[in-house]
């Protein structure tokens, strides 16, 4: 590692820099070693941290530090694995904790409870938009990352808090499973356990955005019999119409409908390059 520091620090670039200085290093190796035998390895040890100390980026440490402090912890726990073993001992040190963390940041049960943008067809959390409209009756969750056998569980408990804590009685719970790419069997499962607590409380169950593996997956996930036929919908808007419809909702239809035709008018004076709300210029006769 020191050879290639102190090659990038006498301004090498190419790749035929590095071949040039693995065959000065390996003639002085074996024929020039006498030469530096009276060197005092304090020298050496100087020349090589002189050479390495480049390749420690305060700046971009501090910048991990300000962005995202996980990935600052990640570089900070590689750099003291260097100093501390050898160099491949310390990658597969760096490795390991690296995977630890991704598999512990994708445990974690996130949720987002989804709400409709007001004059629109649009949806994001309310938790974070507290003047998003809920639509009565349906309580729509989305997963924040894949969901998968280490966090399926708590998804479905947390899903449950959601129902139990709901100030308004949920009739419908829709799950927007649009980060997830890959179903595996505990998670079809926790789908399957899911909607038979919902059903015990006489709550229906409904997915969205579910692409055709998952699909597939939730299919053959019990028995070889298909998994909420019936159930599944290709978007919120006509998941949220079926919930209305069966609920017999024609107010809260009427609304949605509007909402539509907002997001499309936004949507068209966008495309036309005029600001939102502004008419348009009426063409010449």
């Amino acid at each position: 590692m020191s050879k290639s520091a102190a090659n990038d620090r006498a301004g090498a670039h190419s790749q035929l820099s590095g071949i040039i200085a693995a065959a000065v290093t390996a003639l002085v190796a074996l024929f020039f070693t006498g030469l530096f035998r009276q060197l005092p390895e304090a020298v050496l040890g100087a020349i090589v941290i002189v050479a390495v100390s480049g390749m420690v980026k305060v700046a971009g440490l501090r910048r991990l530090l300000l962005v995202r402090r996980v990935d600052f912890v990640l570089a900070v726990v590689a750099l003291l694995a260097v100093l501390t073993f050898e160099t491949l001992q310390a990658l597969f040190v760096a490795v390991i904790v690296s995977l630890f963390a991704l598999v512990w940041r994708a445990s974690l049960p996130r949720l987002a409870v989804l709400g409709r943008v007001p004059d629109g067809l649009e949806f994001s959390d309310v938790h974070r938009h507290p003047q998003n409209l809920v639509v009565p009756g349906l309580l729509m969750v989305r997963p924040e990352n894949e969901m998968f056998f280490a966090n399926a569980a708590g998804l479905r408990e947390v899903i449950m808090a959601e129902v139990i804590s709901s100030s308004v009685p949920v009739t419908a719970v829709l799950v927007d499973l649009s980060a997830t790419t890959d179903l595996d069997v505990p998670a079809a499962d926790a789908l399957d356990e899911l909607r038979e607590q919902l059903g015990g409380r006489g709550i229906r169950l409904m997915l969205t955005h579910v692409i055709a593996p998952v699909r597939e997956t939730l299919d053959r996930a019990v028995s070889g019999e298909r998994l909420l036929v019936g159930e599944v919908f290709e978007s919120p808007v006509a998941a949220i119409v079926d919930h209305l419809s069966a609920a017999g909702d024609s107010a809260a239809i009427d609304d949605l409908r509007e909402g539509a035709e907002a997001t499309v008018r936004r949507v068209s004076e966008r495309a036309a390059g005029r600001p939102p709300g502004v008419p348009p210029v009426p063409r010449a006769q």
